[in-house]
């Protein structure tokens, strides 16, 4: 299992800003499964490449690293959601929760479809830090 950021080698060596406060306000993110349920997580961090969720201990979906899954991004209060391809990069279990690693497929056809208003969350570096 891979680490979580902060935890690795390369955990400072970004090619994107991560934007880790007050996501929650103006974003819903869920990963969608198989049956079609969606599972609504707590935001912690987003940027063009990946975006890090978190769920109660009792109702984590169970992922496996390198993992393909589906998730559904939704601006808040309205919004049209878009569903995004990622992958489980990394997982971290803690007392009452465990939180998810993800890096999203095809970064520029998502930014393209999304509203522009949140287009900055999706700002790149010009080289990693």
């Amino acid at each position: 299992m891979a680490p979580p950021p902060g935890e690795g080698s390369g955990a400072t060596q970004r090619r994107y800003y991560r934007i880790e406060s007050g996501l929650d306000t103006f974003l819903e993110v869920a990963l969608l499964l198989a049956d079609g349920t969606a599972l609504t997580a707590e935001l912690l961090d987003l940027s063009a490449g990946g975006v890090g969720l978190r769920w109660p201990a009792a109702s984590t979906p169970i992922l496996d690293v390198g993992e393909a899954v589906v998730l559904r991004i939704r601006p808040r209060p309205t919004g049209r959601p878009m569903e995004i391809g990622a992958t489980v990069r990394w997982m971290a279990i803690q007392d009452d929760h465990v939180r998810y690693g993800f890096e999203m497929e095809e970064v520029d056809t998502v930014a393209a479809g999304m509203d522009p208003r949140l287009w900055s969350l999706f700002n790149r570096r010009r080289t990693p830090r």
